[in-house]
């Protein structure tokens, strides 16, 4: 009996133990399902919550950052640092016609801009209804800092707070000196784009990259504000004298004051490097307003002028004649014709020529500029008299072949490779050795029947008195950083080798005698040792009455740093001369003469 008892409560305690080892165990199940089930729960929690934070910020990121941050183009200074070109700082207003609609602040807006700038009110709701949609609407342009300020001026005090109003950074072109070389500097589009001269030319140089300012979310869901700073553009730095391109322009300007001709034009260059000191164009244009013709016409003339028109004339004015236009050059070919000759060897400097007035070329009887002849002529006398009749002799002597050797070595009928866009070329309107004619070879040795542009002339002729040296013209000497560090220089590039130093030194002395003796008299200024030659080259057709005039003079003679070629086209004057390009020329060479710190030799 106790037995049984004994056995009865132990396999019922053991029946407990084993009862409270499997509650045990479910209860710990239990509990890791519970535990693991909350863990889901907050996990999934925190990833909607991390989500819908994320779409938040992302809505707001949409609606507030994404602002572009303006570059400012790049400067074009003279050689003296001088600005001639600069960007502005402006404002442009604008609009978000979403907000604005979503704020219901439509009445509050117009009012304020209405009353700040006299804006029309009707003007501005039609904007902002019809845009609603928008967030971005450029309402007006070119605001100075004054007009900006009036508007948190008017916010200043007043309880409500205009929302959709904002203000973007633009920077504008401007030229401190208005017309001052025009054709040179070019001008850009609204939009900052180079669309002539050097602003064009070198549009890549002076382009800069706008900036951004957004924002992202970091690692701790906070918004983080980034900005790309803009990279402005490089500065230009120029081979020309602002005060010398100044003179230039005087003197064009007071010729025309006095004087009636189609244009005229002046480039002054160092002619030992190519560098470009001053290139001038008479009539110029307002660089600050360039699609203007206001006091270029009358006002009834340019009132009834159609659109196409007004577009042609305004191409006119911008085209720069210098590169841009050909003509035939006259007798500032004739100490081509000469050094070519000497270089062969088919002429000796003691050599003598006679001069009877004409020459019977092919068939033709073609007139020496003076009618009854110069006479017996040294070979000085044959360019500082301007003898037809001698060049005619020099070139036959001297060949088809050479001459239109020498007219490839010199650069005629070629670009020059000068750093604007527009250049001429004049390639067909030089005759070569296999379509040259006999007559063709006597009228192209004294500059008729062959065309070359300015820049290509004095590019050229530059090489006859600076020892045989044919450089390649630039305008452009140096390119900077906006913060002044050096991006690239330039230096002067060697063409070709024209003629000797021999022959050179020769040269330059029959063009002193010029000046000094023969046609070019008047180009005299006291004290200094001044060489030149003169020029009158009648326009096609003949015999209208119409020519193209010009005076290339240098100085000092001895060691040339300067050099200067005017032309005026179809002057209107009683007696055909080159007199008013002497005038011109004398004009400016007085006062860029000891502004260059080039003094007189002699008392």
């Amino acid at each position: 009996m106790k037995f049984n008892i004994y056995l009865n409560l132990k396999l019922i305690g053991k029946r407990t133990r084993l009862m409270r080892t499997k509650t045990g165990a479910a209860f710990i199940v239990v509990t890791i399902a519970m535990l693991f089930l909350l863990y889901r729960v907050a996990e999934s929690g925190n990833k909607n919550g991390e989500q819908y934070k994320r779409t938040v910020l992302s809505q707001y990121q949409t609606k507030q950052v994404d602002r572009t941050i303006a570059y400012r183009r790049g400067n074009i200074v003279d050689r003296n640092g001088t600005m001639l070109a600069t960007s502005i700082k402006t404002y442009n207003l604008i609009l978000d016609p979403r907000i604005i609609e979503v704020r219901k602040e439509k009445a509050t807006v117009v009012d304020a801009l209405s009353a700040i700038y006299g804006y029309s009110k009707e003007e501005l709701t039609n904007t902002i209804d019809s845009k609603s949609e928008s967030s971005y609407v450029r309402y007006a342009r070119n605001l100075s800092d004054t007009q900006m300020e009036a508007f948190f001026d008017y916010l200043e005090g007043k309880d409500s707070v205009v929302g959709g109003v904002w203000f973007e950074e633009e920077y504008i072109r401007n030229y401190p000196y208005n017309n001052l070389a025009s054709d040179v500097l070019g001008f850009t589009s609204k939009d900052g784009i180079g669309l002539w001269g050097i602003e064009k030319y070198y549009n890549s140089n002076l382009d800069g990259e706008n900036g951004r300012e957004f924002s992202i979310i970091n690692s701790e869901s906070d918004i983080e504000r980034t900005i790309r700073p803009a990279i402005n553009g490089n500065t230009i730095v120029t081979t020309i004298d602002q005060t010398v391109q100044y003179y230039a322009e005087l003197a064009l300007s007071e010729f025309a004051l006095e004087n009636e001709f189609k244009s005229a034009s002046v480039i002054i260059m160092n002619p030992n490097n190519a560098e470009i000191i001053a290139m001038a164009n008479y009539p110029n244009f307002d660089l600050n307003n360039p699609n203007s013709l206001e006091g270029l016409y009358p006002e009834d003339v340019l009132s009834a002028m159609t659109t196409q028109e007004k577009s042609d004339a305004l191409n006119l004015l911008w085209r720069n004649e210098a590169i841009s236009d050909t003509y035939e050059p006259g007798s500032t070919i004739k100490p081509f014709t000469v050094a070519e000759a000497l270089e062969e060897n088919v002429i000796s400097e003691d050599q003598t020529f006679f001069c009877d007035g004409f020459e019977e070329v092919g068939g033709w009887r073609i007139n020496c500029a003076k009618l009854e002849g110069h006479g017996l002529q040294t070979l000085a006398e044959t360019i500082s008299n301007s003898c037809n009749d001698a060049m005619m002799q020099i070139s036959r002597v001297a060949g088809k072949s050479t001459f239109s050797t020498y007219n490839k070595i010199y650069g005629f009928g070629q670009k020059t490779n000068i750093d604007l866009n527009g250049e001429a070329s004049a390639e067909t309107l030089v005759i070569g050795e296999a379509n040259m004619t006999e007559s063709d070879l006597a009228v192209n040795s004294f500059g008729q029947s062959i065309n070359v542009t300015s820049i290509q002339l004095i590019t050229s002729f530059s090489s006859l008195i600076n020892g045989g040296y044919l450089y390649e013209p630039h305008l452009v000497k140096q390119i900077l950083t906006s913060d002044g560090k050096n991006v690239e220089s330039i230096d002067k590039v060697l063409k070709e080798q024209t003629i000797s130093a021999t022959t050179s030194e020769k040269i330059k002395s029959y063009l002193r005698d010029t000046v000094d003796f023969g046609t070019g008299k008047k180009a005299q200024i006291e004290g200094y040792e001044i060489g030149g030659k003169t020029a009158t080259a009648e326009k096609l057709p003949r015999n209208q009455g119409k020519y193209t005039i010009s005076f290339m003079g240098f100085a000092p003679v001895e060691n040339p740093q300067v050099i200067m070629l005017v032309t005026i086209d179809e002057p209107v004057v009683d007696y055909i001369s080159s007199t008013p390009a002497i005038m011109v020329f004398k004009q400016i060479f007085q006062n860029t003469l000891p502004y260059l710190d080039i003094y007189p030799t002699s008392d």
